[in-house]
C-alpha cells in the first residue's frame, strides 16, 4: 500500500489515511464495461480532481466520443441529456448492466430520437434495425455491446432485399412517395400518394388517372420481386393496349378514341387538355362528303354509321336531303319547300326559324298570347296548312251559350287575356254604372250570361229587376228617392231628427231601420207604445226595463245611448236617500245590491248590511252613525260624558272592552268596586295593611281616577 501511495505522490502517512478512507467510502466494484478503471488510478477518470469527489459527467465524453458529438450537435436521443449518471449507474458490481435503467428497452420512447416510429414500425424488434456493435474507444474494434446509434432511416437500407424497383431517376428512390408505414400491408398504397406523375415524361390524363400503377408498371416475368417503372415505352397506345383493328386504321388511335371516354365511345374531336394533346388528332369529318355542323357534331358516330360491316359508309351514299335520314316529319305538307327554310342544324328540330314576323305574313297574324303559344297548341296533330282561322270559335269554345250576345268576341275580349274585358259599360250601353255597381262582377247582373235586352236603363233604373224590394208593394217603385248606388243602408238626404223628432246617436246610429220600425214594410213608421201615456221616444218602447219600472222612465239618468252600463259612478247614488261617502264610495254596486236583492228598497241603516258584524250585538241600537262614520269604523265620535259615568283620569285611556266585558254597554254599575274589586281585596293600606271586607267602599275618599295613591288630607286614621 506504501508503493501505491508513493506512486500517486502521497506521503506514506497520508497515503495510509487516504487508502483507509477510500476503502471505507467506495460504493462497490465497477461494471464489466469499466473494469479497466477499477483501480485507484482510475477514480479520477470519472470523479472530480480530488479523490472520491463528485462525478463529472463531462468526463464521460472523453471515452464516449460518439455521445459527446450528439450532445454538441443537439441531435438524437441524447441532445438534451447531459447528466449521464442519472441513467448509467455504477459501482453496482461487475455483472451490473449499466447500459441504461432497468427494462429501458421496453420503456424507451423512440419519439425523443430523430426518427419517430409509425405504423408497423412500432411492432418491429429493436435488433431488426439496430444491427451494429459499439467500438472500443481506443482500439476501435467491435465490442459485444449492441449500438443503438446511427441506424439508417431510409427505407431502402432495410428493405433492399424485400422488393426492387427500377427507376430512371435517383430521386424516385424515396419509398414514401408511394408507400406508407401506417398501412397494414406494404403492397397497398395510401389513398393519396405523394408521387406526382405529372413530373414524368407521361402525365396521366382522363381515364389513365383511374388506372392502378401495376396496370402499366408490371412485374418482371423472371423475378416478380422486380417492377420496372422506368424507362417504359409510351409513344403509341399499342405499347400498352391491344390494337383491335390490327393496324388497319393506322397507329394513331387518338384520331377516333380519347382517354376521356370509354374505348368503345368514338371521339370526333380533340378532348385531351394536357401535354399529350400534341399526339392526339381529330377525325376530320369535313374532308368527307358530309361536313358535320351544329347538332350533327354532337351525335354519336353509331347513330348514322349503324352498320359496322359498312366500314363507316352510309348505305347508298344518300345524305343530300334531310329526309334521307330523318324521313318526312310533316308528311305530304310543305312538299315544295326545303327543310332548311324552317329548321337549322345549329338548333333543335323544334326550334324553327319560322318566326312571328313570318307568321304575320300569313292569313292569321299573331297578337297577344298567340305570340307565346307552342305551335302544337294550334297546329295539333302536325297540321300546318289550310287551318280555319276566320272566327275565334274555330279554336276556342264559346262560353256564351245560345249566342246570348250579338257581337263578335273582339267587341269585348282581346288576345292579351280572355278575363280582361275591353268594354266601357257607360258608353256602349244605356245603363251607366255608378257607386257599388262599378265593383259588381258582370255575371251578378247578367245571370246565365245574358248580355242583351236587359230590363234597366238610365231613364228607368228598375231596381226591382235585380234587387228584392224590402218594402213590397207598400212603397212606389222609386228607390232613388231614399237610396243611392253608394249604399242601401244609409238613405240619401234623410234626417231622422227632422222626420221623427228623434236624433240617431251612439249605438242607435248603427241599427237598421226595421230594428225600431218593425212595420216599415207596410209604410208604417210609427213606434208601438208599450203603455198609454208613453212618449214615442221613451226607452221602454224598444228596450226591456230590467228594473221593472221601480226607477221610473228616465233611463238616461243612469244610462246613455253609448252603452247600457252605468257611466256616472257614485253620482247615481246621490239621487236616493243614501249618499255614498268614505269606504262606501269605493265599493262595487253588487257588494250591497246583490243579485238576490232589489236596487230599490234596500235599507239605509247600517245593520241592514252589517248586522252580522255588529260587535255591540244590538245593545247600542241601530243608529251606528251616532258614533261611527262611513270614512272608517274607528275612531268613533261617541262621547262618554253623555252617559251616567263621566270618564276622567286614567279611565280616558282604557280600552272599552276592559269595562264593557262581553260587549255589555248598558245597565252597568258606576261604583269603583264593580270593576276594581280584585284590586281592593289584594291592595294595601299605607303600604302594608290590605283592605278587608267591610272596609270603606267609597274609594274616592282616599283615591282618585288620576292615581291609585292615597290623597293627602283624606282624614283617614293611620
Amino acid at each position: 500500500m506504501t508503493f501505491v501511495a508513493l506512486s500517486v505522490g502521497l506521503t506514506p502517512v497520508f497515503g495510509q489515511e487516504f487508502l483507509k478512507s477510500l476503502i471505507t467510502k467506495s460504493p462497490g466494484p465497477l461494471s464489466k464495461h469499466h473494469q479497466e478503471w477499477d483501480a485507484l488510478s482510475g477514480c479520477i477518470e470519472c470523479h472530480a480532481n480530488r479523490l472520491g469527489g463528485d462525478i463529472q459527467d463531462v468526463k464521460c465524453g472523453n471515452c464516449h466520443s460518439e455521445i459527446q458529438t450528439r450532445l454538441q450537435a443537439k441531435r438524437g436521443y441524447h441532445k438534451d441529456k447531459d447528466e449521464c449518471h442519472t441513467c448509467h449507474d455504477e459501482h453496482k458490481g461487475k455483472d451490473f448492466d449499466n447500459f441504461g435503467p432497468k427494462d429501458w428497452l421496453k420503456k424507451f420512447n423512440h419519439t425523443e430520437t430523430d426518427y419517430e416510429l409509425l405504423g408497423k414500425h412500432k411492432a418491429v424488434d429493436c435488433a431488426d434495425c439496430h444491427k451494429t456493435y459499439r467500438q472500443h474507444y481506443k482500439t476501435k474494434n467491435p465490442t459485444t455491446s449492441r449500438s443503438y446509434l446511427d441506424a439508417p432511416t431510409d427505407c431502402y437500407s432495410c428493405h433492399r432485399d424485400d422488393y426492387e424497383h427500377k427507376f430512371s431517376r435517383e430521386e424516385w428512390l424515396d419509398c414514401q412517395l408511394c408507400h406508407s408505414s401506417q398501412i397494414e400491408s406494404w403492397n397497398k398504397m395510401p389513398r393519396k400518394i405523394r408521387f406526382d406523375h405529372d413530373k414524368t415524361d407521361y402525365p396521366l390524363e382522363g381515364m389513365h388517372q383511374e388506372a392502378t400503377c401495376t396496370s402499366c408498371h408490371r412485374f418482371d416475368e423472371k423475378d416478380r420481386r422486380v417492377t420496372t417503372f422506368a424507362p417504359l415505352a409510351f409513344e403509341s397506345c399499342t405499347n400498352c393496349h391491344y390494337d383491335v383493328h390490327e393496324g388497319a386504321l393506322g397507329d394513331n388511335c387518338t384520331t377516333c378514341h380519347s382517354v376521356y371516354r370509354d374505348w368503345d365511345k368514338i371521339s370526333t374531336k380533340k378532348e385531351t387538355k394536357g401535354k399529350s394533346a400534341q399526339n392526339e388528332k381529330e377525325f376530320d369529318h369535313s374532308k368527307t362528303k358530309f361536313p358535320l355542323k351544329g347538332y350533327h357534331e354532337a351525335v354519336d358516330c353509331e347513330s348514322c354509321h349503324s352498320d359496322p360491316a359498312a366500314n363507316f359508309k352510309v348505305a347508298g351514299d344518300k345524305f343530300d336531303e334531310c329526309s334521307d335520314c330523318h324521313g318526312f316529319a310533316h308528311g305530304e305538307q310543305f312538299a315544295s319547300q326545303k327543310c332548311e327554310s324552317c329548321h337549322a342544324m345549329e338548333k333543335k328540330f323544334q326550334e324553327t326559324s319560322f318566326t312571328t314576323e313570318r307568321h304575320n305574313k300569313t292569313d292569321f297574324a299573331l297578337t297577344g298570347k298567340h305570340q307565346v303559344l307552342d305551335c302544337n297548341k294550334c297546329h295539333w296533330a302536325g297540321n300546318f296548312e289550310n287551318l280555319p282561322s276566320a272566327t275565334c270559335d274555330q279554336c276556342h269554345r264559346n262560353p256564351h251559350d245560345q249566342r246570348q250576345i250579338d257581337k263578335e268576341c273582339s267587341f269585348c275580349h282581346v288576345t292579351t287575356t280572355f278575363s280582361w274585358i275591353q268594354f266601357d259599360h257607360n258608353k256602349q250601353t244605356d245603363f251607366r254604372l255608378t257607386g257599388q255597381h262599378r265593383d259588381v262582377a258582370c255575371l251578378s247582373c247578367h245571370v246565365d250570361e245574358v248580355f242583351k235586352n236587359m230590363p234597366a236603363s238610365n231613364s228607368n233604373p228598375n231596381c226591382q229587376g235585380c234587387h228584392a224590394d224590402p218594402h213590397g208593394d207598400k212603397m212606389p217603385n222609386e228607390c232613388q228617392n231614399c237610396h243611392s248606388t253608394e249604399t242601401f243602408k244609409l238613405p240619401q238626404n234623410f234626417d231622422h231628427g227632422k222626420s221623427f223628432g228623434f236624433n240617431l246617436a251612439g249605438r242607435h246610429a248603427e241599427l237598421s231601420c226595421q230594428k225600431c220600425h218593425s212595420n216599415h214594410l207596410k209604410s208604417d213608421y210609427t213606434i208601438a207604445l208599450q203603455q198609454p201615456g208613453l212618449s214615442p221616444q221613451a226607452c221602454a218602447n224598444c228596450h226591456v226595463d230590467v228594473h221593472n219600472r221601480k226607477y221610473g222612465m228616465a233611463c238616461d239618468s243612469c244610462h246613455s245611448v253609448q252603452t247600457f252600463s252605468v257611466e256616472f259612478g257614485a253620482k247615481v247614488h246621490d239621487l236616493g236617500f243614501f249618499k255614498l261617502k268614505g269606504a262606501h264610495d269605493q265599493l262595487g254596486c253588487t257588494d250591497c245590491h246583490r243579485p238576490d236583492t232589489n236596487l230599490q228598497g234596500t235599507g239605509i241603516d247600517c245593520v241592514w248590511c252589517h248586522e252580522k258584524n255588529d260587535i255591540h250585538m244590538g245593545k247600542m241600537g241601530p243608529e251606528c252613525g251616532d258614533c261611527h262614520q262611513q270614512t272608517a269604523w274607528l275612531p268613533t265620535s261617541f262621547k262618554h260624558n253623555t252617559t251616567a259615568f263621566r270618564l276622567s283620569g286614567a279611565h280616558r285611556y282604557v280600552e272599552c272592552s276592559s269595562c264593557h266585558v262581553n260587549q255589555v254597554y248598558q245597565g252597568l254599575p258606576t261604583d269603583c268596586y264593580f270593576c276594581h274589586s280584585d284590586s281592593q281585596l289584594s291592595g294595601t293600606r299605607n303600604g302594608s295593611t290590605p283592605h278587608t271586607v267591610g272596609f270603606i267602599q267609597e274609594c274616592s275618599q282616599c283615591h282618585s281616577t288620576i292615581s291609585w295613591k292615597i290623597k293627602r288630607g283624606s282624614g283617614m286614621v293611620p
